[in-house]
This record gives C-alpha cells, sequence and structure tokens, in this order.
C-alpha cells in the first residue's frame, strides 16, 4: 500500500504571539522532483511517500520513513481520510492512505533535510493549491487541501485536538504500568516486557531468564483454565488505575484557515465552542451549508444579507467559493443583497467563482445587474486574471465568458414573498408594465394570456406613494419622473427620508374575487397571492371578527413555526396584527391559550395546502382584495366627523377603517356609490344611496380614488 506522509511543523511563535494560529504558523515537508514531463516542465513539488511492506501497517511505515530523516522516533502518526465525507471514500479505490506526523519547531531540526527537499509555509501552499498552479502535483494538491480541511474539522469537535496531536507524549511515554494475566498470550507479554523495561536497566534481565520463566508459567495457567473451560480472552485497558489525566493542562493553539469557521474561546476556562460562529452568523453557516430554504426564512426575519463576518466575508462569498448554486440564487433574489461586496482582501464574490472555476457560479453572478466584472482585488486583480493565468479548459472557458460578456441592461422586480427577479430590458428605454409583466410570468411559470397572468400587475411602489402601471407605460420614463410623482400624489410624511423606487409585481387593483377564485393557481401564483393577502392581515387592513383572527393567526402559526410549537408573547407580533395586541392586553393569557388551542386542533401537513387555506378565509372577507389609500375623511352624513382613515376599494365597495384603532367604520356597496372628483383637486365626495352616507376623502391621490372606483364599477357591471 502506498502511504502518502504529511511531515508537519507547529512553529513555536505561534504559541507566544496569540492564541490563534493560522496557515503561516505551519510548515509542511515536501520533496522537488526534476522535470519529466511537459506538464511539469520545470520539476513539481510533492508530499513524501513510502510503501508499508507484508504485516507492517500503515502508521508503522510513516514513522518508519521520518525515523530515516531524523535521529530520533516521531511522536505519532495519525491518518487523514483522503475524502472528506465517507460516501466519497467509498467510490475510490483505497490503494493508498495518507498519514500526518506532527512535529513542534524545536523537533523539526532534527529532521534531515534532503537534497531538493525542505519545509514549506502552508499558507503558501493553499494559495497555490487554490490558483491550480502546477508547481505542486496533482494528488499532493487534493492532500494538502484536505489537510488543511481536516485540521479544521478536528478542531470543531474537540477543543484539545492541537495540543493531543502535536504535544502529548507518545503512547509508550505515557505507559506507565502493564498488568497481565499469565493466561494471556507470552508474545503480547514479551512486547510489553520490551516497551515498559526498554528504559529501565534493572529490568533488561527480564528479556531473558526472567521472561522465560513467565512464559512458562503463563503455558501451565492456559492449560489449566482450558481444561477448566475458563479461558478465553482478556481485554486490558493499559491506563486503568495509572493515574493518568485524560487531558494535559498544556497551552493549546487553536487552529485558523483562511474562509473557514472563525474560532475562538468561548468561556473563562477556554474551552471551545465549535458552534459560536454558526450562532453569531446563522446566514452565514446558512450559505456555506446551501441550505437554500433556512437562508429564505433568515432574510425574512431581517437579517442582514451584506453582513461581513470576522473574516470579512459575506454570505455571497461562502456561496460563491462553495459553489452553492440554490443559496447564491436565493440570496441574489432579495433586493438588499449587495453583489459587489469586497472581502479583506479585496476580492469580490465573482473572484471567489472565477478563481474555483464555477462556471454556473459565475453565470449566475454575472446575472445580476449590479456586478462589476472589472473589480480589483488587493493584489490589482480582476475576476478574469484569476483564469488567464491557468492553462485548464474550465478556467479558460471563464476567462472567455468574461472577456466576451457584455452587460445587458436589467431590472430588479420584487414579489411579496420577498424574493426578486432580474429582468432583461429586451426594448431598451421602450421598454413597457407588459413587457415586463410577460417576462415575469414566464419566469413563473404562467401563460402570459391566462386568467392566472391577468391576476397580477406591474406596481411601482416606495414609502409614500405606490402606482399600478398601465400596460403600455414605459417603465424607466416612470421611474426617473418618481420623485415628481410622490411630490404630486404622495402622502404627506415628513418622518419618510429616502423614498426609493422599486418594481413589485402584485396583484391587479381592478382584479375581481370571481376572477381569482375561478383562476387555476400555480404554487407560484397561490404563494404570491398569500404573502399579500398575509402582509395585510398583520397590518390590520383585512377587518374580520375575533374567530376568524384567531383561526387565521393559527395558521400563520403553523406555516411559520411548524408543528408542537409553544406560543408565547413574543410569538404573537408574528401571527396577529398589532392593533389586536394592543386590544387584547387585559387578557393575554386567555388569548395565548385560545390561539394554542386552535393551532394544536391543525391537521393539515403540507405548507401550501396551509397557505391555500389561509387564502381561502381571506377570501370570505367583504375587504379582500382591496387597494388602500391613506386619505382625511370628513364625514357629513349621518354625523359629522373628522378622521385619518384607510380607503379600500375593491370589487364589493369602499371600505373605510380608522387609522387610529384599526377598526372598521363602514362599508358602502359599491353599485350604490355615486362620486364626483374635479381635475387636481385632492377632494372626492361620495354618497351611498342605500346607506344614506354623504363624505369627502382628502388626499393628493384623488383622482386614482375616482378612477379606480370607475374601472371597477365598470368591470363588475360587465
Amino acid at each position: 500500500m502506498d502511504v502518502s506522509v504529511a511531515i508537519v511543523q507547529l512553529r513555536q511563535s505561534s504559541f507566544a504571539d496569540r492564541h490563534l494560529s493560522s496557515p503561516r504558523d505551519y510548515d509542511v515537508y515536501l520533496v522537488n522532483h526534476p522535470s519529466s514531463s511537459k506538464q511539469y516542465p520545470h520539476g513539481y513539488l510533492t508530499l513524501p511517500r513510502t510503501k508499508s511492506f507484508n504485516a507492517e501497517g500503515a502508521s508503522e511505515a510513516a514513522l518508519r520513513f521520518v525515523s530515516r530523516l531524523s535521529h530520533r522516533l516521531a511522536k505519532r502518526a495519525v491518518e487523514v481520510p483522503q475524502w472528506s465525507t465517507q460516501c466519497s471514500r467509498m467510490r475510490v479505490n483505497i490503494a493508498s492512505c495518507f498519514y500526518i506526523i506532527p512535529l513542534l519547531e524545536s523537533e523539526s531540526k532534527s529532521v534531515r533535510v534532503i537534497e531538493k527537499a525542505d519545509f514549506y509555509n502552508l499558507e503558501e501552499l493553499l494559495h497555490v493549491c487554490l490558483n491550480r498552479d502546477d508547481r505542486i502535483e496533482t494528488e499532493s494538491k487534493h492532500l494538502i487541501i484536505r489537510l488543511e480541511e481536516w485540521l479544521g474539522e478536528q478542531q470543531a469537535r474537540s477543543a484539545h485536538f492541537l495540543a493531543s496531536l502535536f504535544m502529548r507524549a507518545p503512547a509508550h511515554q505515557r505507559l506507565r504500568i502493564c498488568v497481565h494475566n499469565p493466561a494471556y498470550s507470552p508474545v503480547q507479554s514479551l512486547h510489553c516486557f520490551n516497551i515498559v523495561g526498554f528504559s529501565r536497566v534493572s529490568d533488561a534481565s527480564k528479556k531473558s531468564s526472567d521472561l522465560e520463566e513467565e512464559v512458562k508459567k503463563g503455558n501451565k495457567a492456559r492449560v489449566q483454565m482450558i481444561r477448566l473451560e475458563k479461558y478465553d480472552a482478556l481485554i486490558i485497558n493499559p491506563i486503568f488505575g495509572s493515574g493518568l489525566r485524560c487531558h494535559g493542562s498544556v497551552f493549546r493553539p487553536e487552529y485558523y484557515a483562511n474562509g473557514r469557521i472563525t474560532r475562538q474561546k468561548s468561556s473563562i476556562t477556554s474551552t471551545y465552542n465549535g458552534e459560536l460562529w454558526a450562532q453569531r452568523y446563522p446566514l452565514h453557516k446558512a450559505a456555506y451549508d446551501g441550505d437554500a430554504l433556512l437562508v429564505k426564512t433568515l432574510l425574512n426575519q431581517g437579517i442582514n444579507p451584506n453582513e461581513c463576518d470576522s473574516d470579512s466575508w459575506t454570505p455571497l462569498h461562502y456561496c460563491a467559493f462553495y459553489n452553492r448554486l440554490k443559496a447564491m440564487q436565493m440570496l441574489l433574489n432579495f433586493s438588499a443583497s449587495s453583489v459587489n461586496i469586497p472581502n479583506k482582501t479585496g476580492a469580490t464574490p465573482l473572484h471567489f467563482a472565477a478563481l474555483n472555476a464555477n462556471e454556473y457560479m459565475v453565470q449566475l453572478i454575472l446575472s445580476h445587474p449590479d456586478v462589476k466584472i472589472d473589480a480589483r482585488d488587493k493584489d490589482g486583480k480582476m475576476p478574469i486574471d484569476h483564469c488567464k493565468s491557468v492553462p485548464r479548459p474550465e478556467w479558460q472557458a471563464i476567462a472567455r465568458m468574461l472577456a466576451n460578456w457584455t452587460t445587458v441592461e436589467k431590472i430588479q422586480m420584487d414579489m411579496m414573498d420577498g424574493g426578486n427577479l432580474m429582468l432583461p430590458l429586451n426594448k431598451g428605454t421602450d421598454t413597457t408594465a407588459d413587457d415586463l409583466k410577460t417576462l415575469m410570468c414566464t419566469e413563473l411559470e404562467m401563460q402570459a394570456d391566462s386568467s392566472v397572468c391577468n391576476l397580477f400587475a406591474v406596481w411601482i411602489c416606495s414609502k409614500r406613494l405606490s402606482l399600478q402601471l398601465k400596460g403600455d407605460h414605459k417603465v424607466l420614463a416612470h421611474l426617473k419622473k418618481w420623485d415628481q410623482n410622490v411630490a404630486k400624489w404622495g402622502h404627506e410624511d415628513v418622518s419618510v427620508g429616502e423614498d426609493r423606487p422599486r418594481l413589485v409585481f402584485r396583484r391587479d387593483a381592478k382584479a375581481t374575487l370571481v376572477q381569482e377564485e375561478k383562476a387555476p393557481l400555480n404554487e407560484r401564483a397561490l404563494i404570491l397571492l398569500y404573502e399579500e393577502a398575509r402582509e395585510n392581515f398583520l397590518k390590520g387592513l383585512y377587518f374580520c371578527n375575533d374567530n376568524d383572527t384567531i383561526l387565521l393567526a393559527a395558521l400563520l402559526t403553523r406555516i411559520i413555526f411548524g408543528f408542537d410549537h409553544k406560543i408565547t408573547d413574543k410569538t404573537l407580533p408574528t401571527v396577529l396584527p398589532h392593533h389586536k395586541i394592543v386590544q387584547l392586553k387585559p387578557t393575554i393569557a386567555a388569548t395565548i391559550k385560545k390561539l394554542q388551542s386552535c393551532y394544536n386542533k391543525q391537521t393539515t401537513v403540507n405548507t401550501l395546502a396551509l397557505q391555500k387555506q389561509f387564502l381561502k378565509i381571506c377570501w370570505s372577507l367583504t375587504i379582500y382584495g382591496s387597494t388602500f389609500f391613506e386619505t382625511l375623511l370628513f364625514m357629513n352624513k349621518p354625523i359629522k366627523d373628522t378622521l385619518p382613515v384607510h380607503a379600500g376599494i375593491n370589487d364589493y365597495g369602499l371600505h373605510l377603517i380608522n387609522s387610529a384603532n384599526m377598526s372598521l367604520i363602514i362599508t358602502l356597496p359599491l353599485k350604490s356609490i355615486e362620486f364626483s372628483h374635479k381635475p387636481e383637486n385632492p377632494y372626492i365626495n361620495i354618497t351611498s344611496r342605500s346607506t344614506g352616507y354623504a363624505l369627502t376623502l382628502r388626499t393628493p391621490q384623488a383622482g386614482m380614488i375616482a378612477n379606480l372606483l370607475k374601472q371597477v364599477q365598470l368591470r363588475v357591471m360587465k
């Protein structure tokens, strides 16, 4: 069997300078071979290799090899799995193995450096391996990278790993006493006499006459025990009763690898908690694992996708480096994500994707409209520079892709579930809302002319104003004059600072409930409608009775928290409107108990089915599907009053909600409404024949209310 050996020395300076050891604190022994092929014109470096013969174990072979280079025995030889997972390891032919020989810097001085061999810094070796430089032989590259990964994995499992590996005495020195059953194998007894008595002059005679006497006694005892049918086997614990400690009280340097989990001391006793990084940076951990669903959940909880961890990596860096496509797509689809944030070396996610020749990852990052393909790191290199110098097909293909990349202007379309899509502006400045709607329907697997697609429209939304675009409206033109539109129609909220517009794909204000109920909703359409209904419910805009409120809250709890969730007062803000929590505060315990009971009665398991159930309950509300405007109400009949309201308009009628306590004031059926509005006038007068109400709404969007009432009435009258 071939045995690859990594003789690794830990520099003594790492103990005094800091608590964390980095790759630069390790040196690895490599052999320089002369060139023997065109692939390596200048020679190449390899890890030392040896063979195990006959019954010799691989670890003994590794120690035997090192003993040739040193006048002293190495402490130990530890096997390093050549693959990170057992599945990968099972797929290869196990005709070779990999062992590490740990040495301290003072010990490595005794290693005889043969001609064309030397110790090389691990940090520099990793850089060469990751850049696919041909100075190191291919198999040795893999083993060096695997060595770095293994060191990190072992430290995450045990806080005492490095101390045990580099500083713990070898096994034969830790063996204080060995007690044998005289009936045990005399061969094993001889071995123990050789080990225990090796350094004791007084015990030297045991290797001759005394040992022969021990063997005779053992043979007699074995014969007697076999005769009595008592002899089977003896298992020896050599450290039982010896007083040895499991872990020595020695200084333990911790391990650091660029781009890996940062490990810190987690308590006064310096015990290391390998989960500290994951707890502090859950989004980074989800990106590292490629868990797209968890990434989406964490983003919806408000975690910043642009936060840098202690290694200055964002979640996008981890996705790009480890080729996590689905997680990267989820991050790029999130509107707040920035694709060009550099780490401390100046590398962006595109640098990492190009460095590792991940073709699909490069394409995915390039699809983002804000990506900078000419961004330079601190060495002055652009992403293409990491590929041009590597003479391999994968890297050359990436280099050609980056060189020939022509930026197609794209625009971001947000969705109600928190995601977004980047849509190409195929017609440039002439791209219309209908063009983008068609692209969205195609991406969401809706037919562009279907009844499902007709439920949605393109909106421009900001904090002070939301406008639904007509099909022939030119999107870029409306975005450019957004400030003028906000000044003209936006609500007067002086607390709003920057009012950046964004495109949103959401429910059409003119869509009717009948249309929605009859449409064959696919999964994406149902989710978008559910998310919009959930948002309006939590804002208190979907007024409903207490029983429906509890049922909707129970469904939300099941959707968000799954099964077996214990509802507390901290749960309520995510499933109940704020005004309801305020109203129910005196009886909050009873409300939680009632909600818990309703939650426990839910038997539906499928999330999509729960979302559909939530949506169907909302369909039963007369206010469902309303488009809301913030207005000031002047009531003339039946009473005189003035108060701020949310005015909602749908195919049922006009709904007025008190903005102060979110209570429903009145619903005026659409067929009984008469209204009048003068152009450029912020007032709209409304009367209802069936209820006798006469009122005036004041808002800069009065013209929009009048226009929407007119269009909805025409659609309902058909």
